[in-house]
């Protein structure tokens, strides 16, 4: 298995593309393939980082994997990071607290939810 790159020389590919350089101009210019500016360029722009974050450290086990990450919205670069909840049926409750400097003074509860009629009737 060839040897793991330098995460310095992955930042630096990303540097160099961003002032300008082609990737041809790259790879000769670190003395590395094309592929691997590729490759570099690639996870950078769907992840955001020069490190591969699914990728396994040899000898220990993965920090973590694609469906520990579904819980805590972790998303790729643009776009939204979405958790879908279960939704309950049943009975709802509203609270409409009346709120003063001193802290609440007044709590209204009723079974569903507020309308512009029900506000009114208060």
């Amino acid at each position: 298995m060839p040897p793991a790159y330098n995460n310095d020389l992955k930042w630096r590919i990303i540097y160099l593309h961003y002032d300008g350089y082609s990737l041809l101009q790259i790879a000769n210019l670190l003395y590395i393939s094309q592929g691997l500016v590729k490759k570099v360029l690639r996870l950078y722009k769907k992840w955001g980082t020069a490190v591969n974050p699914w990728q396994q450290v040899r000898g220990r086990h993965k920090t973590f994997n694609q469906s520990d990450m579904k819980g805590y919205g972790y998303s790729e670069i643009n776009s939204r990071a979405v958790k879908k909840v279960v939704f309950l049926y049943g009975k709802r409750y509203t609270l409409l607290p009346a709120l003063t400097l001193d802290g609440i003074i007044a709590v209204d509860v009723i079974e569903g939810s507020y309308t512009k009629t029900k506000f009114k009737e208060l």
